[in-house]
């Protein structure tokens, strides 16, 4: 009975939503973007609601709201042994989506092109036979020589480009659009009514509220989701389009094209915190608050939220390199982040030493500030900024350039690589991670 009333119509209806995005728009980052915009959608009507149960139901895409109101009072014996029958508003919201879904899947029939992308055709410079390149034929000529530069200006000159190139990438792409509009409308949907407490009693927007709560808690999926897609992205941005050996043989060192696409990665997620802080001062505006208090804003979301972002940046990129594979990139980094959330309930794991980015997380009060609780949040951080940092030196010991990528070749040219400055510097991560994971284990375990 689930499997007909649930799990096979969820099934389907999340099956024609995000294969008609693909189908359409042809592009994979728009794909996961709807992907997650289906999980969002049930977010916002579980915690939202509409104030309407009726509606609430049928506008449900799973149905799960539904459930979870028809079995509110049921003992746990019922829970265990009782059907749920065929109730007349689950079987109506399955007719609504299963409808919608078809509907969906006739657009996408009568709207799909069968042209592949980029054969439109186009004008094109056509030689006429046995004419001859007046340039090609006398190409034979003396080139002046060059001095070659090899220090850290050299250096700073080829990262620079690639940073601002992987950058303007992701912004030009109207996906990522979608992405920034669709987390402004969960912060509006979340912050205006941050201040509420119990019985319509509400209190003033005041800045730790909006910067801790509503900036931060309803866009943590939206984050984690965006820098998995944002890495696979840049790792995969020359090979996706087989450009892979063209940019592999570019004279540059290994680390120059890791290291300035995750400069890239991170300047874009302090970009959003940009935006999210213009955000939340257009809520404290339009609700009548203006203490907006600048410095504040910029501690939580340029201190707190975004070193949680980097390190996940960071921890990404080194997945998506090391794994070698788009799609299992993308499920390796969900699946940590999912892990770290479900650990502590249902493996007993919760000391933050073992769960990745793991923190004792903080509190903010007008009369304490931050109190004790800053101390051990940075430096939970900074055990976790190590472990980013030796992910990754060991990302870029195995940074792909070159068509043999198989397990065995990738490993022998890492153990290359590692004999010069990468092995110091994989040295000096983890006589870090080994120095503040000692001081952190001291101060929980034992004092």
């Amino acid at each position: 009975q689930p499997y007909v009333l649930l799990t096979l119509p969820n099934l389907l209806i999340s099956a024609a939503v995000i294969y008609s995005i693909a189908a359409l728009t042809k592009n994979s980052l728009a794909t996961y973007v709807g992907a997650v915009g289906v999980g969002i959608l049930y977010l916002i009507i579980v915690n939202q609601g509409l104030g309407n149960e009726t509606l609430e139901s049928l506008i449900d895409p799973f149905a799960l709201t539904s459930m979870q109101r028809l079995t509110a009072y049921w003992t746990p014996s019922e829970k265990t042994s009782r059907l749920i029958g065929f109730p007349g508003i689950i079987v109506l919201n399955r007719f609504l989506w299963l409808s919608l879904a078809t509907g969906l899947l006739a657009f996408l029939y009568a709207r799909f092109n069968f042209t592949a992308a980029g054969l439109r055709g186009g004008r094109r410079s056509l030689r006429a036979p046995g004419e001859t390149d007046e340039l090609v034929r006398h190409a034979i000529a003396s080139v002046p020589q060059s001095r070659r530069r090899f220090g850290a200006r050299t250096r700073f000159a080829q990262l620079a480009p690639i940073t601002r190139h992987s950058m303007a990438d992701i912004m030009r792409n109207r996906v990522f659009l979608v992405i920034v509009v669709g987390m402004l409308a969960l912060v509006f949907m979340f912050g205006w009514e941050v201040g509420a407490i119990v019985f319509d009693t509400s209190t003033w927007p005041v800045t730790h509220l909006i910067a801790g709560t509503a900036l931060s808690v309803p866009v943590t999926i939206v984050f984690t989701v965006l820098t998995s897609i944002v890495a696979g992205e840049l790792v995969w941005k020359e090979r996706d389009v087989g450009a892979g050996d063209i940019a592999a043989a570019a004279p540059i060192p290994d680390w120059i094209p890791f290291v300035g696409r995750l400069i890239a990665l991170v300047l874009l997620l302090s970009l959003l915190q940009l935006v999210l802080m213009a955000a939340g001062v257009t809520i404290q505006v339009l609700q009548g608050y203006y203490r907006f208090e600048p410095l504040l804003y910029l501690k939580i979301l340029f201190g707190m939220n975004l070193l949680d972002y980097v390190i996940w940046a960071a921890f990404a990129m080194a997945v998506h390199v090391v794994v070698n594979h788009k799609n299992l990139g993308h499920a390796v980094v969900i699946a940590t982040w999912a892990f770290t959330l479900l650990a502590p309930g249902f493996f007993q794991i919760r000391h933050n030493l073992l769960l990745f980015n793991g923190d004792p997380g903080w509190i903010y009060s007008d009369m304490n500030g931050f109190g004790p609780f800053l101390g051990p949040f940075l430096w939970f951080k900074a055990y976790w900024g190590a472990w980013a940092l030796l992910l990754a030196v060991i990302a870029t010991i195995f940074w792909v350039r070159s068509t043999e990528g198989g397990l065995r070749a990738r490993m022998r040219l890492a153990r290359l690589r590692m004999n010069g400055a990468a092995g110091l510097a994989a040295a000096a991560a983890a006589v870090l991670v080994i120095s503040t994971g000692r001081f952190v284990f001291y101060n929980t375990n034992v004092l």
